[in-house]
């Protein structure tokens, strides 16, 4: 007779959470992690979690933006800096619902370093993603929530602000 399923709370046993570290390319296993290192992954280190933009890091110049976007097209973008210990700050987050790249270069002169992005087919995604983004990191710089795509009807799909 087979034995009932017991369910599994939390993460499986045998997954291993892994840290992906940008300076070595390499992935460490969380349980290898100092307990400083730990207790900086957990608290301080929101970056861990992936954030789904596709390219990046690039540098946030007019030169960085032409070389990295290559399309005309919806995209949402975060723009911060690659810490020493290779994890991505984000400061702030946006979209656009026609030419990422034209959005992107708005931002050229400001003090933000580098950029990750997603190209998206129409604005409806990149509102979602940058929704998204926005609920998960609450990037220090976004002063208001997102505002939904011209001439639509979308609400956000975290929280339902339709602003």
């Amino acid at each position: 007779m087979p034995r009932p399923h017991k369910p599994v709370i939390g993460p499986h046993p045998s997954r291993k959470r892994l840290i992906h570290s940008f300076e070595s390319n390499r992935y460490r296993h969380y349980s290898n992690l100092s307990q400083p290192e730990r207790k900086f992954q957990k608290e301080a280190c929101i970056m861990a979690t992936q954030m789904g933009l596709a390219s990046g890091p690039h540098p946030l110049t007019n030169d960085g933006v032409s070389k990295a976007v290559l399309y005309k097209s919806p995209g949402a973008y975060a723009l911060g800096k690659m810490g020493n210990d290779g994890i991505f700050y984000i400061d702030y987050i946006g979209r656009s619902d026609e030419d990422v790249a034209d959005r992107l270069c708005k931002h050229v002169p400001e003090p933000y370093q580098q950029f990750f992005f997603s190209y998206y087919t129409t604005a409806q995604e990149a509102h979602a993603k940058e929704c998204w983004l926005y609920h998960t990191f609450k990037p220090t710089d976004n002063k208001i929530h997102p505002a939904k795509p011209k001439n639509s009807r979308l609400s956000c799909p975290t929280c339902g602000f339709a602003g």
